[in-house]
């Protein structure tokens, strides 16, 4: 499946040349199987899907594909990340412990840089298998030593700012 996206990836950078995009796309299955001869046909859908969405145009979603998220890039990468079910949502208590490991190094951080006013930025991205799905709920403000901390949703470019 990964050699499917990175030829669709390619296919879709010499097409469409002046398009510059991540899409990160999630699959109905992981257990999506297709023969050598279907290949091309698979390229193809996924490349002409990802035009669309980047044009607004309808084009039907491959049956293989669950979401598929874009974000402006300076060039042309493709990623699937499986079965979109199997991403975790962010709870209240990893939030924390990220907190936590970062608090107990601010001190360091003060040190290095000789400014007393930190800032934390955690940075959720959704391409790997430890990736999360942010849960708005848990995303309360929070007791901490930094002046204020942000947390980045990568690929969707959303920040939240928890303090």
């Amino acid at each position: 499946i990964e050699n499917v996206f990175k030829l669709a990836e390619k296919e879709f950078e010499l097409k469409y040349p002046n398009i510059k995009l991540v899409a990160n796309c999630w699959l109905e299955t992981e257990s999506f199987t297709f023969n050598q001869k279907e290949k091309r046909r698979v390229v193809r859908q996924i490349v002409d899907y990802i035009f669309g969405l980047t044009q607004n145009v309808n084009i039907e979603k491959p049956d293989f594909l669950c979401y598929v998220d874009i974000s402006d890039h300076n060039g042309v990468s493709f990623s699937f990340n499986g079965d979109i079910s199997n991403i975790k949502s962010l709870d209240s208590q990893t939030l924390s412990n990220a907190i936590i490991k970062k608090e107990a190094l601010i001190e360091k951080y003060i040190n290095n840089c000789g400014i007393q006013e930190q800032w934390l930025i955690l940075v959720v991205g959704q391409t790997s298998p430890d990736s999360y799905k942010i849960n708005e709920s848990v995303l309360n403000s929070t007791d901490s030593s930094f002046e204020r901390i942000y947390l980045f949703e990568d690929f969707k470019s959303k920040k939240y700012r928890l303090k």
